[in-house]
């Protein structure tokens, strides 16, 4: 189960990566542009700085073990998806 959660939250990271990059090609932003910006935005204070840019393309995978470990249990009442998609439902309304 673990691995399959995995694999899900790794192809949902990639899949935003890749609307970053497709943003970056549809407005036709060179990447050393962006990269640029980002360093000046870390000299200057803007919004977009490096430590951002990373965060915005680096794939990020998160395990919940020690956490059902610390709570003695074997699977979670709620999965990622189903907890996301009550999320988003709350926000909505």
């Amino acid at each position: 189960m673990s691995k399959q959660l995995a694999n899900s939250i790794d192809k949902k990271n990639k899949q935003e990566s890749e609307k970053i990059i497709f943003v970056l090609k549809l407005w036709k932003i060179p990447r050393k542009l962006i990269s640029f910006a980002a360093k000046t935005g870390d000299v200057v204070g803007l919004p977009l700085n490096s430590e951002r840019l990373k965060k915005l393309t680096e794939n990020y995978i998160v395990s919940n073990q020690k956490l059902k470990d610390a709570l003695n249990i074997q699977k979670l009442p709620v999965s990622a998806e189903e907890g996301l998609e009550k999320t988003i439902k709350c926000f909505k309304n």
